[in-house]
């Protein structure tokens, strides 16, 4: 579903950018899991920090469930590279581990054929 593999192009942009320019629209404000995963980015680039990696890989589509006439189920196969966080003056601070093929679970709703992720959860490693 080309809305899941927005949000995490979006993501990764963040990542390299901490700009939040290419989520706007694709989720619901009251999606949790979408906006936590926005703030943990962004937290990684508080006082002028960077950081290195981390991109999100969705690897396959698993499934889509119909719910509704305007919402679907859809669950993906995602795996997320290392992340190194480096400070202003370039010394590296944290490493965090790649995360291998894990499983997510998304709705999502179509608002005037427009898909929007109303929420997000992770359904466990593969």
């Amino acid at each position: 579903m080309d809305v899941v593999r927005r949000f995490f192009e979006g993501i990764n942009y963040e990542y390299d950018t901490d700009l939040e320019t290419k989520l706007v629209g694709l989720y619901r404000p009251t999606c949790r899991q979408c906006s936590d995963a926005v703030i943990g980015v962004h937290s990684l680039h508080v006082n002028g920090q960077r950081t290195h990696g981390g991109h999100c890989h969705v690897v396959r589509v698993a499934q889509i469930y119909p719910l509704t006439n305007e919402a679907v189920e859809v669950r993906v196969i995602l795996t997320q590279d290392v992340i190194s966080v480096f400070s202003a003056t370039g010394e590296m601070t944290t490493n965090y581990p790649a995360i291998p093929e894990t499983m997510l679970q998304f709705f999502v709703k179509f608002v005037n054929d427009k898909p929007i992720i109303l929420e997000y959860t992770s359904l466990g490693r593969v």
